[in-house]
């Protein structure tokens, strides 16, 4: 099957909406960590075949790495791809509405590196794949081994609609750029980058793109040197250099500069031992051309060699040991990213310098500082521009899955890891709904059909008119939840498999009196797995065409994830709200978790806007009743 048929059964099958539902794309991430998990010893083996890389060192970097991206995605996705409702500041009517929706883009192209070549290829299609799209990787041909054995287990475990490894050299990476995708996402280096970026825009398509560069460190003279010597050691020679993010030269003073070299033969000593070459630790350059070039880089250079440390280079073995070179700042190692195992160490006069002259270079992927001066390290984080950074640490940043990762200028665009990465491959979709009370039964379709929409704004409650609605399933014994309490909330207890709530005074903190009080309990029981809603009160004086014109909030926390939190309660003391939950047994089918709100205690019950009053006495309702009248819920 040729390139444009690859493409286009993708762009049918994503057309068809098979990528959309949230259950589908979890079960996609599930094959993910399914394949990686099932097959994680041969594609270690490949990679040591292709790069001499430990497969311990693989298997934490490449394999357990993407297998944690993958937990997190299934953990928030729900929440991620909810449609979420913005603030309506401007010209908007009282009965309009605006919010964003969470679209797929389509069909992804994905262009993945040889220096990592299991998580490049699968750790941005974790976000691909979350966010519905369908994807075409192209794996890097400088991995021979890694590619062979990726294709193989996609073609094994996905249906090629959905995701499809397609092989090829240059010639072939060209003639698949002349295909028009939604989105392309490529690792590598500058000058291929602006290929990529040519050929996208022939059809406006958008792209990623992560491009290393030269990173850089700056050590200042209070910093510990031997931890720096042993930080620098654990990133840099760590796949032989060959690392996006690894320290490229490091900046520090001239009286500073033999001393961080004599303490980083300590630490290669203390991590290779005497034998560099033959320790099962350290990597290989990944073909004889880079091999070479690495080797006409170190000719022309006229630094010193400050270290050498395991022996003469070996092009037959792809073997060169780790050096540290002390050079000016016009030596050919300044002129490109190394991406191999020579560390050079400039002199600098002082810390401004050093900032100057990282200033005046391309925008790095990644910017380190060590040092225990605040202001300096201020100093760095205002005027050093780079895709990301770590203080008195390297490469840590990449560590946290709540943080970004790309670059900036040369360095890249775009950026990916975790929500990030969920955003990146996905278009925002800007709905404004004129006089939405109109539309609301379409939305509600939406709603059930998508199982989302969250965080509802909070309002006040009307005297004597309340809802409740109650996320019910089977939970532990919890213990009260502080903040409800302070807010005015009940605390009941909640047993395992038990039929009802024990009823607890609650002090209410929301009249000026603050008096303790008893609440409205009535014939509160467990309904597992179902979503009901009752109304009671007063007896309504107005038709039920009549809209109200106040929110009803519902202050219940409800924690199905950690089952710790259950706490029901209300927070105006003029209002009655209590929770009533049915104990109808009768066969239905389990609603989706309509309910959804960003707090501190998860999944959680939030405040709706009623468009229309219903009777305020408690009534049973049979549950087709209550999916006919979700016309009622206005978001």
């Amino acid at each position: 099957m040729g390139f444009h048929d690859i493409v286009e059964a993708q762009r049918k099958y994503f057309l068809s909406g098979a990528t959309y539902p949230l259950g589908t794309r979890k079960e996609a991430l599930k094959t993910l960590k399914q394949l990686t998990s099932e097959n994680a010893d041969e594609l270690c083996k490949a990679v040591h075949d292709d790069l001499r890389r430990n497969p311990a060192v693989t298997s934490m970097m490449e394999v357990k790495s993407n297998e944690m991206e993958i937990d997190y995605f299934l953990q928030h996705l729900d929440d991620w791809a909810a449609p979420t409702r913005v603030e309506k500041i401007g010209n908007a009517g009282p009965n309009d509405d605006a919010f964003i929706v969470k679209d797929p883009k389509g069909v992804v192209l994905l262009i993945a590196p040889w220096n990592y070549p299991v998580s490049m290829c699968f750790w941005p299609l974790v976000a691909i794949l979350g966010a519905g799209n369908t994807c075409i990787i192209k794996p890097s041909e400088l991995a021979p081994n890694c590619a062979n054995l990726i294709e193989k287990l996609v073609k094994k475990y996905f249906d090629p609609r959905l995701v499809t490894v397609v092989q090829g050299g240059v010639s072939e990476t060209t003639e698949l750029l002349k295909e028009r995708f939604d989105h392309i996402m490529y690792t590598g280096a500058p000058p291929v980058a602006k290929i990529i970026m040519t050929a996208a825009a022939k059809y406006l398509t958008p792209v990623t793109l992560e491009l290393g560069g030269k990173c850089p460190v700056v050590v200042e003279p209070d910093a510990d040197l031997d931890k720096i010597a042993q930080k620098l050691v654990q990133t840099k020679w760590l796949n032989v250099g060959q690392t996006c993010v690894a320290p490229d030269y490091v900046l520090t003073r001239e009286e500073v500069r033999p001393k961080l070299a004599k303490a980083i033969e300590g630490a290669l000593k203390n991590v290779y031992g005497d034998d560099t070459k033959n320790h099962p630790l350290y990597s290989r350059i990944v073909n004889e051309r880079h091999f070479d070039r690495l080797s006409a880089v170190k000719s022309k250079s006229k630094g010193e060699v400050l270290v050498k440390h395991g022996g003469d280079s070996d092009r037959s073995d792809r073997y060169i040991a780790p050096h540290v070179i002390s050079i000016d700042k016009d030596d050919a190692f300044m002129e490109d990213e190394i991406f191999g195992p020579f560390l050079p160490i400039l002199a600098t006069k002082d810390f401004d310098e050093a900032i100057e002259y990282i200033k005046s270079r391309e925008k790095p992927l990644a910017g380190y500082l060590f040092t225990n001066d605040e202001q300096k390290i201020e100093a760095f984080l205002e005027k050093v521009s780079a895709g990301g950074m770590t203080i008195n640490d390297v490469m840590k940043h990449l560590s946290i899955k709540t943080l970004p990762f790309g670059g900036v200028g040369n360095s890249g665009m775009g950026r990916y890891n975790g929500k990030y990465g969920f955003d990146t491959f996905t278009h925002e979709k800007f709905p404004t709904m004129a006089d939405s009370k109109c539309m609301k039964s379409e939305r509600n379709g939406i709603q059930r059909e998508k199982k989302e929409f969250v965080e509802f704004e909070k309002s006040t409650v009307r005297k004597s008119e309340g809802i409740v609605l109650a996320v019910l399933e089977k939970t532990e014994q919890v213990n009260e939840d502080e903040e409800v309490l302070r807010r005015g909330g009940h605390k009941r207890s909640v047993k395992k498999d038990s039929v009802s709530f024990e009823k607890q005074e609650s002090e209410d903190f929301q009249g000026d009196r603050g008096r303790k009080r008893k609440e409205p309990f009535e014939d509160l029981v467990v309904a597992e797995d179902y979503v009901e809603i009752f109304f009671f009160g007063e007896e309504a004086d107005k038709d039920d065409s009549e809209v109200f014109d106040e929110l009803l909030e519902l202050c219940s926390w409800y924690d199905p994830v950690d089952d710790r939190n259950s706490s029901y309660g209300n927070t105006d003391e003029e209002d009655e709200i209590i929770a009533r939950l049915s104990a109808n047994t009768a066969p239905r089918p389990a609603p989706p978790p309509l309910f959804r709100k960003n707090t501190s205690v998860g999944i959680s019950l939030s405040s709706l806007r009623l468009t229309s009053s219903l009777p305020k006495k408690p009534m049973q309702r049979e549950p087709s009743d209550f999916w006919d009248n979700l016309d009622a819920i206005d978001f």
